[in-house]
């Protein structure tokens, strides 16, 4: 698996993904243009279906900024990836996208976002901290930044 695959959250959708693009010139992209796909499609749906429920949109999105930047500066610090489940919990950005949808549909999605973040935001907050606490008990070093990469 490349480096720049272990920046992506497809979550359930990894299998199914997970060789597309590899030599691709743009594969670059495709990291950041799914967290424009996710974010924007999350704004928009509680936009439509429950704009008085933006605030729990962004408490989502945080969560998910959170999330996106913990893996990407653990990878590059740490060394390694978070675990695979930390992934798996989240379902992905192509199920977060889905549910939303679904959610929407039925009026559910403010309260959905609200437990999404309050829940998420409590296992990976307390995944991360445990993965730093014992680096740091290891004797691990932060690497230098750009040290290791491609």
């Amino acid at each position: 698996m490349s480096e720049l695959q272990l920046y992506r959250d497809d979550g359930l959708l990894a299998p199914l993904l997970r060789d597309r693009m590899t030599e691709h010139a743009l594969r670059w992209l495709v990291p950041p243009l799914a967290r424009v796909v996710e974010y924007g499609s999350l704004i928009a749906l509680t936009l439509l279906a429950a704009p008085e429920r933006m605030p729990y949109c962004f408490a989502f999105l945080a969560v998910l900024a959170f999330h996106h930047y913990d893996a990407a500066y653990r990878l590059r610090l740490q060394g390694s990836p978070p675990p695979d489940w930390v992934g798996l919990i989240g379902g992905g950005w192509g199920v977060r996208v889905a549910l939303a949808c679904v959610l929407a549909l039925v009026g559910a999605l403010g309260p959905a976002l609200l437990v999404a973040a309050i829940v998420l935001g409590c296992i990976w907050l307390a995944e991360s901290a445990a993965s730093w606490a014992r680096f740091a008990r290891a004797g691990g070093a932060p690497r230098p930044l750009g040290e290791g990469l491609e």
